[in-house]
């Protein structure tokens, strides 16, 4: 165990891929519990642009009176 974490240290053995991966791992977990889909999305507007995940889960049909 040489390589463990010392308290404090900011060191880790994670990359950004592992942990990039390892997200959309969860979140695709998150979606099968839920029976539920997992979209990507980069937004953008005059000013700013960022990246938006959706976890979209529960559709229903309204009926109509």
């Amino acid at each position: 165990m040489k390589d463990f974490n010392t308290p404090g240290s900011n060191k880790t053995w994670m990359d950004d891929g592992f942990k990039k991966w390892s997200a959309m791992w969860q979140l695709d977990n998150i979606a099968k519990l839920l029976g539920g889909k997992v979209t990507h999305c980069i937004c953008t507007d005059k000013n700013t642009t960022h990246k938006k995940i959706i976890i979209e889960y529960g559709h229903q049909k309204k009926c109509k009176h």
